[in-house]
C-alpha cells in the first residue's frame, strides 16, 4: 500500500516561513533541516497532527519505522508538487537578490484582505498552483480601479483645461504598465522597419 501524500496548504507554507524566517521559495529539499521543517509543518497542519514544538517533535524521527512512514508521505507530496516546479534551465539567476523571492505570508494577506477571499479557503483549501491566477485577477482589478479614478479625474478637470493641453486620461497620468506596453509596441515597430530596410537593400 502506497503512502498517502500530505496536502500542501498555504497554512503549512506560512508556518514554514514563520519557523525559518525565509521565503518558502527558498526551500531546498536536499537540505535535511529544510526537509524536516517542511515535514513538521505538513503534519502539524493536517487534521490530528502533532502540535508539539518542533524541537520536541523531532524526537519522533529517532524511530526508524515512524521516520520511514513520514518520509514516504513526504516523498509522495513532493511528487505531486513536480508539475508546479519551473522547467529545468529556468531557475532564478544566482545574481538575483534573495529578497525578491515571493513571500507567501504577504501573498496570503493580499488574497484575504485585498481579494476578499475566505481565510479558511486560502489557508486550508487553496492549492499553490491556484495562486498566480488569483494574483493576476487581483492585479487586473486594481488596474481597472486606478484607470476608472483617472478617467473621473480627467473628466472633472476638462472644463478647466485648454483644448490642446491634455487630450486623454492617458496623457494626464500614464501608468507604468501602459508605458511598458507602449515601449514594447514601439520596439516591435522599430524591429519591423529595420528588417524591412534590410530586405529592400
Amino acid at each position: 500500500m502506497s503512502a498517502t501524500p500530505y496536502k500542501l496548504t498555504l497554512r503549512a507554507v506560512l508556518l514554514f516561513e514563520k519557523l525559518t524566517a525565509r521565503s518558502f521559495s527558498s526551500l531546498s529539499i536536499l537540505n535535511e533541516e529544510d526537509a524536516v521543517t517542511l515535514l513538521y509543518c505538513l503534519q502539524r497542519c493536517e487534521g490530528g497532527g502533532s502540535l508539539l514544538p518542533i524541537d520536541v517533535w523531532k524526537q519522533v524521527l529517532e524511530s526508524e519505522s515512524v521516520k520511514g512512514e513520514l518520509y514516504a508521505r513526504l516523498e509522495r507530496t513532493l511528487e505531486a508538487m513536480i508539475p508546479l516546479s519551473p522547467p529545468e534551465g529556468t531557475s532564478p539567476s544566482k545574481e538575483t537578490d534573495e529578497d525578491t523571492s515571493p513571500d507567501f505570508t504577504s501573498i496570503a494577506g493580499m488574497l484575504v484582505v485585498d481579494g476578499g477571499l475566505s481565510p479558511s479557503y486560502v489557508m486550508d483549501t487553496m492549492e499553490l498552483w491556484e495562486i498566480p491566477a488569483f494574483l493576476d485577477a487581483l492585479d487586473r482589478k486594481k488596474r481597472e480601479a486606478l484607470e476608472h479614478q483617472r478617467l473621473f479625474t480627467w473628466m472633472t478637470m476638462m472644463p478647466h483645461l485648454s483644448s490642446d493641453s491634455v487630450g486623454s486620461p492617458e496623457e494626464l497620468l500614464p501608468f507604468p504598465w501602459e508605458q511598458a506596453e507602449s515601449n514594447a509596441r514601439k520596439k516591435h515597430l522599430f524591429d519591423f522597419l529595420a528588417s524591412a530596410d534590410i530586405r529592400e537593400s
